[in-house]
């Protein structure tokens, strides 16, 4: 490629692993677009702890809340 060209979409259907393939890739001048199975459920990060004095006891949440794309109400 040369400077000023555009980058290279690769575009791949629901079966491929988008963010490993965006990893991957990472070092080229290529734009990774994925698409997701509509009943896919994803996690929204984790929101902090309350306070330092007040951690909650057991292991540490590894999940936020759910977002549901099949859900609008997500």
């Amino acid at each position: 490629m040369s400077p000023g060209d555009p980058d290279i979409l690769l575009v791949a259907d629901a079966g491929y692993d988008g963010p490993r393939l965006a990893r991957v890739l990472a070092d080229l001048p290529i734009i990774v677009l994925v698409r997701m199975r509509s009943d896919r459920v994803l996690h929204r990060p984790v929101p902090p702890p309350p306070s330092a004095t007040a951690r909650p006891r057991g292991r540490p949440r590894r999940h936020g809340g759910e977002f549901v794309f099949g859900d609008p109400a997500t």
